[in-house]
Order: C-alpha cells, then structure tokens, then sequence
C-alpha cells in the first residue's frame, strides 16, 4: 500500500473540532496509521522460532527473525508518522500541544493511541463548543462506499465524542436517513415500522444480518451468472469441436474413398498391361523378345527363307513354335 506523501497535515482550529476530526481520520489512512491511532492494531506478535531440531531450522529462523523485525519496525514507523501528524496538527491549540509534550514526550515511543484519545477527550469537554458540530456531523452523515459495518463505527465514533449523545429516535433516523442502500433503507423502516420501540442497537444487529444475506445472494448470483457463462462458453466450444470434427471426419471418409478408387484404378492397370519378357529370342537369339514375336522370324517366313511351318523349340531352331 501506498500513500500520498504531499498531503498536508489538517490543523485544528477551535469551534471546528468536528469537521478536523473527520479530515485527520482519512489523513490517518492515506499514511496508513488509522487502525493504530483507534486502537484497532496493535503492535504484532513475534511469530515464533522453529525448534532446533527441525530440519533446515537455522534458515527458517533466520527469515522468521527478519519478518518480525520488519514487522516491528513498521507498526512503529507509522505509529511516529501519526504522532508526529498528531503534534503539528493541534500547534495551535497550545492546552493540547502542552499536554502532548507533558505526558508522551518523554517516551522513546509515545503510544499514538493514548495520545489521539486524550486530544479527542479535551476537545470533547462540554465547554469546547463542539457538540452542536458533532451532532450536525452525525445529522448529515452518509454511508456512500462504505461497508455497513464501518457506516456503523463512524457514527458510533462521533456519538462517543458527545458528552450527551442524542436519544435512540435520533440515532435510528440519522442511520436510515445516511443508508445509501436501498435494500437496507427499505429493510430498516419495514423493521421501524413493525416495532417503532426497536432500540439503536437491535437495529444495527438485525441490519448487520440482513446486510450479510444482501452480501451472500449477490455471491450466489455472482457464481451462478460465472458458471452459466463458462457453460455457454464450453457448449459453444464443444459445438466447434463437433463441426471441426465432423469436417475432419468426412474428408477423412473423402480421402479414404479416393485412395481407395486409385488403388482399384491402378490394380486395373497394372493387371492389363503385360510384364515384359526379359528372355533371349530362340530363333534370333536376341534378348527381350519371345520366338512367336520374333520380328525377323515373321521376315524370314514372308521372304520365304524358311517355310510358314517352320517352328521353333527351347533348344534352338525346329518344327515347334512354344
């Protein structure tokens, strides 16, 4: 996480406690210290070393150490941060900027914590004026991005600050009033309408819990519209696979067919054409021919050399043509 380094410091001014108190807490985020100044996080717990006996416990430790070192040195580097932001935000009101040098300044780590507490409990003193900026903070807070839960705490925030907190009717109004959902708008004056005695607190009880069944139906609609989708997804997916494998198939078919009218075809062809004869000739005695194709035993026969009988036999010249 990040923050935003060229944030001025807010500085109180009397008669505008209210108003600070709400600047200083999103200061106090962006440097990342609100949950130690309202006491939220505390400063972390050592994990703690491997025995000696455990293999490879030399390295594990070693890294453990630096972890809760690093750890440590964080939670106090922004614990000073916020002291630091807390001593420059009230130099102006010197009854605070006395007390925080009185009682933190002679510690090594002045507890942030304590320090925030005791300027809010000073500025709450019913003769510092700030009641009615509270209670119109309070009349005119809005839930926006927040969660319920921290809706909840702001307001419980402001009405701690009050010396005389207003009535429950008061605090169920400005709640509802400030709801920015309108589920739980609607939830909380069906609650109202149904027990107008229904206390502060058994509000925010029971609009934690609906706001909790809100959270796990939109988790639900969420996952069904994410499985619906990769289930449309995977069905288109699978009807490409079909047709692709379809086409493959067929000119696969196709393919098989051709080859095997080439083979029938050259089957065919080769069956009728006749090997050829690699034999020497009895009558001419030249090779590559038999003696019934013999060329010059037709000549001869035709110029009369021989008599049109004349036949030939394996063992040379005779009666008999094989």
């Amino acid at each position: 996480m990040s923050s935003n380094n060229s944030a001025p410091v807010p500085e109180l001014k009397r008669g505008c406690y209210a108003e600070w108190a709400d600047l200083f807490n999103g200061y106090a985020r962006t440097k990342l210290f609100y949950q130690i100044m309202i006491g939220t996080e505390v400063a972390p717990i050592p994990e703690p070393e491997l025995p000696a006996d455990h293999p490879d416990a030399l390295n594990q430790n070693r890294l453990i150490r630096k972890a809760n070192a690093d750890a440590l040195k964080d939670f106090n580097n922004r614990s000073e941060i916020g002291f630091g932001a807390l001593q420059i935000a009230v130099n102006s009101i010197t009854t605070l900027k006395s007390r925080l040098q009185r009682e933190f300044g002679h510690q090594a780590r002045p507890d942030l914590r304590d320090a925030w507490f005791m300027v809010r409990d000073v500025m709450e003193d019913p003769n510092a004026g700030t009641q009615m900026s509270l209670s119109m903070a309070a009349a005119t807070l809005q839930q926006g991005n927040m969660s319920l839960e921290e809706f909840a705490s702001e307001f419980e925030m402001k009405y701690r600050f009050m010396t005389e907190p207003p009535s429950d009717i008061t605090k169920k109004m400005n709640l509802i009033l400030g709801l920015s959902n309108e589920s739980l708008k609607v939830h909380a004056n069906n609650l109202i309408g149904a027990n107008p005695n229904m206390s502060y607190d058994d509000l925010i009880t029971r609009l934690h819990s609906f706001d909790t069944q809100l959270t796990a139906q939109a988790h639900r609609s969420a996952l069904m519209s994410t499985v619906a989708t990769a289930q449309a997804e995977h069905s288109a997916n699978e009807k490409v696979n079909y047709a692709k494998h379809n086409k493959w198939k067929n000119a696969h078919r196709r393919d098989k067919s051709s080859k095997r009218k080439r083979d029938i075809s050259d089957s065919k062809q080769a069956g009728n054409k006749k090997s050829k004869f690699t034999g020497v000739c009895y009558y001419c005695e030249k090779p590559n021919h038999m003696a019934r194709d013999c060329y010059k035993l037709k000549a001869d026969r035709e110029s009369g050399k021989i008599s049109a009988d004349y036949k030939i036999t394996r063992s040379g010249r005779a009666n008999q043509v094989e």
